[in-house]
């Protein structure tokens, strides 16, 4: 039993530390891009909208992750119609507040990025 828990374990973890690398990566590469060819404009563009971006995927995250674990606790407690409604439940929620955090944004942008201290263009 103890085997398969750590087999189990790191059958899920290695693929979400590869992923994790792979976006700093990708963060990394897109900076060296836009820093060549935008320049520093563009730069500062990204690091003022990063905050938001980053405060939109922690959200995501937050309700998928707790999504899924109370999805495997039904599932565990062999409770299939418990599962389905959390994971519905969960699904919904984003779905609903998707719209709501884009209006947000959308009519406040001007005020984050003043929050941020970001002056000029």
């Amino acid at each position: 039993m103890q085997n398969s828990i750590y087999k189990q374990f790191w059958k899920y973890t290695i693929p979400t530390v590869a992923a994790m690398l792979v976006n700093g990566l990708y963060q990394v590469v897109d900076g060296i891009f836009i820093g060549r060819y935008v320049g520093a404009d563009g730069l500062a563009g990204i690091n003022v909208a990063w905050p938001v971006i980053g405060s939109i995927l922690g959200i995501g995250m937050m309700v998928g992750v707790g999504t899924g674990a109370l999805t495997s606790i039904k599932q565990g407690e062999q409770d299939q119609q418990g599962a389905k409604r959390v994971l519905t439940t969960g699904l919904l929620f984003l779905l609903a507040l998707m719209p709501i955090v884009a209006t947000i944004l959308f009519f406040f942008a001007d005020d984050f990025i003043r929050w941020q201290g970001a002056q000029g263009r």
